[in-house]
């Protein structure tokens, strides 16, 4: 069913239909807001009149005069003080177990942070006991000499150690990654002095139509990148649910043409206009560094080899050659190997 106003495709969770002429329109094309739609009771939407219909029934159609469209609110829907009483209950139902959920995740979220955080210290500890113990091994097969027998049992305990060890080191990478799970990572937007980040980063959400609001932001602040560079710190932005932090993510990858003018509005100098009008601001995930050097050299090997597409998702690089060919996982630098 198309819409009786801009013609498009309307669904029913979007619909209003005229309880007089029958037409359907978009919610948003019968002048109401997301949160306005949402409060309208389903008795009400059967009762809903558009416009024309109510100037019709008032008499304020006339040949002179074109009838004033005021803006639709939830007042003019004959709506009786008994529900709109209700929905005023309800509505502070609501916002009490929101506020309520929102305490029980944070303590939840700390919870999780605390035992990620002595795992790490736990593998951080243990990497730095078998680092002392190899390092002990091989100045003993160095200055050895015994039989033969000795020295390959020796030999074999340093292979095992240092199988313990790229395992232990993998664990802890997948425990760094896992820590970042609610983390952006925002590059190329420039510095200015006394900046406020926690505003920056609202103003952001709005740009790309996320709501960001300040409760939902942990912590914010600019890291150094790993190599010297002369492009501006990158943004590292730890929200409060993983959930939103994929949603500023698809957000940011459907808007392919995010610019630092579009956040922050046009430069006031000349030299600036030069440098940063067309200059593009990129969000990410946030990757460790190992991660990110993967990424990069993965990058490089699906260039030459013609690749159409490659992307990161849940920290976890993807690759496709074309629309058709299917979709290549690299979680190591051995899976380079798959690129062919």
């Amino acid at each position: 069913m198309d819409c009786g106003k801009c013609n498009r495709y309307i669904n029913d969770k979007e619909m209003l239909k005229c309880a007089t002429c029958n037409i359907c329109l978009h919610y948003q094309c019968a002048d109401f807001s997301e949160i306005e739609f949402k409060k309208i009771l389903p008795m009400n939407k059967m009762k809903w009149k558009c416009q024309n219909c109510k100037s019709k029934k008032h008499g304020t159609s006339s040949v002179t005069h074109s009838p004033k469209i005021q803006p639709t609110s939830l007042n003019n829907l004959n709506v009786d003080p008994q529900s709109q009483a209700l929905m005023q209950y309800f509505d502070a139902k609501f916002e009490t177990l929101r506020q309520q959920w929102r305490a029980d995740l944070q303590v939840a979220i700390q919870e999780v942070s605390s035992s990620i955080k002595q795992d790490i210290e736990s593998l951080a500890s243990r990497l730095a006991a078998s680092e002392t113990r190899i390092i002990e091994l091989e100045h003993t097969i160095t200055s050895m000499s015994s039989s033969q027998s000795n020295f390959n049992d020796v030999m074999q305990e340093n292979s095992q150690l240092r199988t313990d060890l790229e395992c232990l080191q993998a664990k802890f990478d997948d425990l760094d990654q896992v820590s970042r799970s609610c983390n952006v990572e925002i590059q190329n937007i420039p510095e200015k002095k006394a900046e406020n980040l926690v505003h920056l980063s609202i103003q952001i959400g709005k740009l790309i139509g996320i709501d960001i609001k300040e409760s939902d932001i942990r912590s914010v602040h600019r890291v150094a990148p790993g190599k010297p560079s002369n492009r501006p710190k990158n943004i590292v932005l730890q929200l409060s649910t993983r959930r939103l932090r994929d949603d500023v993510i698809a957000a940011a990858r459907a808007r392919r043409s995010l610019t630092v003018a579009s956040l922050l509005g046009p430069p006031k100098s000349a030299a600036a206009t030069a440098t940063n009008q067309d200059a593009r601001f990129y969000i990410n995930e946030h990757l460790t560094l190992k991660n990110k050097l993967l990424f990069s050299t993965a990058r490089q090997h699906a260039k030459a080899k013609n690749y159409k597409y490659i992307w990161v998702k849940n920290h976890c690089i993807l690759l496709r050659k074309s629309d058709e060919a299917r979709v290549v996982h690299i979680r190591c630098s051995s899976d380079l190997k798959k690129i062919l």
